[in-house]
């Protein structure tokens, strides 16, 4: 029991870095660059966590 908390707090650690990671891409872009992408940041965002947490 305790190594199956252990692992799910572990794969459940990891999801989080990557989401983390991802965001501090998008917020790295600036104006100009969203607008090259044509993107919005908060499409990005959840489209961020969808690709993480499914």
């Amino acid at each position: 029991m305790i190594k199956t908390l252990i692992s799910t707090f572990q794969a459940r650690l990891v999801k989080r870095r990557e989401y983390l990671r991802l965001i501090a891409e998008i917020e790295s872009l600036n104006a100009r660059d969203l607008q090259e992408l044509r993107a919005d940041p908060a499409q990005m965002r959840q489209d961020a966590w969808h690709s993480v947490y499914g």
